[in-house]
C-alpha cells in the first residue's frame, strides 16, 4: 500500500508540474514599417537584475534579440531597431518586417516563468488595379494588387448574375527580399445576354473601382471611388 501511495504521489506531481509551467501566449499585432512594444512584466516593484527577449528559432541556441543583460551579445539585426526600458520591463521594436513574425520569449530575474508573445505582422495591399479585354461575347477582367502581407486571395463581386462568370487564372508572387506578396486573378464574363454586369474585386481590406461590363463596353463606373472600408460581402 505504501509503494502504491508513493506511485500515486509521483504521478500527481508529474501531472502538476507541466500545468504549473504552462503559460498563456500574448498576441501582438504590428504592421510592416510600424512598431510594437513587448511587455515582459507588469510587476515593477521587485528589484530587477536582468531581463532579455529571445526567439526560440533553434532550441539548442535561441536567437537573442535584446535585453537588460551584461553578458549576452546584441544581435546586429536588431541593434538599430530595438530599445530596452528596464524600469518598465519593456522592449520596443520598430521598422517591422514580415521576417519578425513569430514567437518571442521574455526571461526575467523576478519570475521563474518565461513570458511568451506571438507577433503577427501585416501589410495592407495596394488598391486593386482592374484591366479589361473585350472579345466576341466575353469580357476578360484581371484584378491585381501588391505589397501586402500575409498572402490574400482576390475576391470578386459580380452583380446581378453570378452564373455568367468563371475564374480562369489565379497567381501570386512573394518578393524574396521584402517578403511582401503580389496577387492576381482573372475572370471571364459571358455578356452575350446584353445585361449590364457590375464587377469589382478586393484583396484584404483594399477595394477596386466598380466596373460596368457589356459586350460593347467594360470600364469604371465613374460615380464610384475606391476605398478601404466598408467591407462588402464577396462571393468566391
Amino acid at each position: 500500500m505504501a509503494n502504491h501511495a508513493l506511485v500515486c504521489h509521483a504521478l500527481f506531481f508529474l501531472v502538476l508540474i507541466p500545468l504549473l509551467e504552462c503559460q498563456d501566449t500574448t498576441t501582438l499585432l504590428g504592421e510592416v514599417g510600424g512598431a510594437v512594444t513587448f511587455q515582459c512584466s507588469s510587476d515593477l516593484s521587485n528589484t530587477l537584475k536582468w531581463f532579455y527577449i529571445q526567439r526560440p528559432v533553434n532550441e539548442s541556441v535561441p536567437e537573442f534579440i535584446n535585453g537588460y543583460h551584461s553578458t549576452k551579445p546584441l544581435n546586429t539585426e536588431y541593434a538599430n531597431r530595438t530599445y530596452v526600458n528596464h524600469t518598465q520591463r519593456t522592449m520596443k521594436m520598430w521598422d517591422l518586417r514580415p521576417s519578425d513574425e513569430g514567437l518571442y520569449e521574455c526571461h526575467i530575474s523576478t519570475s521563474k516563468n518565461k513570458v511568451k508573445m506571438q507577433l503577427q505582422v501585416t501589410a495592407h495591399y495596394s488598391i486593386p488595379n482592374v484591366t479589361v479585354t473585350n472579345e466576341n461575347n466575353t469580357c476578360l477582367v484581371t484584378c491585381s494588387s501588391s505589397h501586402g502581407y500575409p498572402r490574400k486571395e482576390v475576391k470578386w463581386r459580380p452583380f446581378p448574375n453570378q452564373t455568367q462568370w468563371r475564374i480562369v487564372d489565379s497567381s501570386d508572387y512573394k518578393d524574396p527580399v521584402s517578403l511582401l506578396f503580389s496577387v492576381n486573378s482573372s475572370i471571364e464574363i459571358n455578356c452575350s445576354s446584353g445585361q449590364l454586369i457590375n464587377i469589382s474585386c478586393a484583396v484584404g481590406d483594399a477595394f477596386s473601382l466598380k466596373h460596368i461590363c457589356t459586350c460593347k463596353y467594360c470600364g469604371p463606373e465613374h460615380s464610384q471611388k475606391y476605398m478601404h472600408l466598408p467591407k462588402p460581402i464577396f462571393q468566391m
